[in-house]
């Protein structure tokens, strides 16, 4: 569940990074979503997902390389060097300290780079009020990601909606329910407090 729902914050971020080539139209919307992206001091999201049927709902909060994740099946706190994931199904937090590998899987933010030579972007037809966006890897070998569509709202240029189609068969529907521009938080969001779960085990892994 945590790299599936890891997936949304990949694709939020994506407009932030760049993609590798891209015709005039799609490049105009990435780069004003990126900047409409990285004006913001911290974000907030409020998403619904639909996995090959499983549906999930969760925020998200995302300040600089710092982010919170929050469902009903499991939150995640990373600060920038430790991340506390907390698994309602085991009642256990762990604790770890992800390596840039790792945090591929996890925090969009460590593969924008990567993320700038590795895709190609194309606009497609969209509603009204709304702009589309095709991104597909240059090479799949290393992409479990086949195909993603992304959906701007044209006021905004923040996402509204993410399909995407895995390399494993699966496709993944994200809706956006919101997104809300925010101040500089309290480092605290970002870290784990055991009073919040008092009766759940951590297993320090580091």
């Amino acid at each position: 569940m945590t790299r599936k729902i890891s997936l949304l914050l990949l694709l939020i971020t994506l407009l932030a990074g760049g993609v590798a080539r891209a015709d005039d139209a799609s490049r105009t919307i990435l780069d004003r979503a990126a900047a409409a992206f990285n004006g913001s001091k911290s974000i907030k999201a409020t998403f619904s997902t639909d996995i090959d049927g499983s549906t999930t709902t969760g925020t998200i909060t995302i300040q600089g390389d710092k982010f919170h994740i929050s469902s009903k099946e499991y939150s995640t706190w990373y600060d920038g060097k430790t991340q506390w994931s907390y698994s309602s199904a085991s009642n256990e937090v762990n604790i770890t300290e992800p390596t840039p590998e790792e945090l591929t899987e996890i925090n969009p933010f460590v593969i924008i780079s990567s993320l700038r030579k590795s895709y190609n972007s194309t606009k497609m037809k969209s509603p009204a009020g709304f702009s589309k966006v095709m991104l597909t890897p240059k090479s799949s070998a290393h992409s479990d990601i086949k195909k993603a569509e992304i959906v701007f709202n044209d006021k905004t240029y923040m996402p509204s909606q993410v399909i995407l189609e895995m390399s494993a068969g699966s496709r993944i529907n994200i809706v956006i329910k919101s997104i809300a521009k925010g101040n500089i938080l309290p480092a605290s969001t970002f870290i784990f407090n055991k009073k919040s779960l008092p009766g759940a085990e951590v297993i320090d892994l580091r």
